[in-house]
C-alpha cells in the first residue's frame, strides 16, 4: 500500500469521524511508502480527531515510522507501537 496519494485514506477517515468518541486506529503496518502528503493527511486527520473528540492511534510500518521520525512529526502523532 502507498501512503502517497491519500484521497482513498482521507474518505475512510471522513467516515470514521462521524462516530461516537473512543479511539481511531489507523493500521499503516502494510504502507510500503509515505510522501509528504501521506504526511500531511496524518496531520490533518490527527487535528481532525481532536476537534471531534475522538483519540488516534497511528500503527506504523517500518517506512511510516522513518518519514515520521525524519520529519519530526513523532512529537505531533500519536505513533502506537504496540
Amino acid at each position: 500500500m502507498l501512503l502517497a496519494k491519500s484521497s482513498a485514506l482521507e474518505k475512510e477517515f471522513a467516515r470514521v469521524l462521524g462516530t461516537p468518541p473512543g479511539t481511531v486506529v489507523a493500521d499503516l503496518t502494510n504502507v510500503t511508502f509515505c510522501s509528504s502528503s501521506g504526511l500531511a493527511t496524518l496531520v490533518k486527520l490527527h487535528s481532525a480527531c481532536i476537534a471531534a473528540n475522538l483519540d488516534l492511534a497511528i500503527a506504523p510500518s517500518r517506512i511510516v515510522r522513518k518519514a515520521v521520525d525524519v520529519t519530526g512529526l513523532g512529537v505531533v502523532l500519536p505513533i502506537d507501537e504496540a
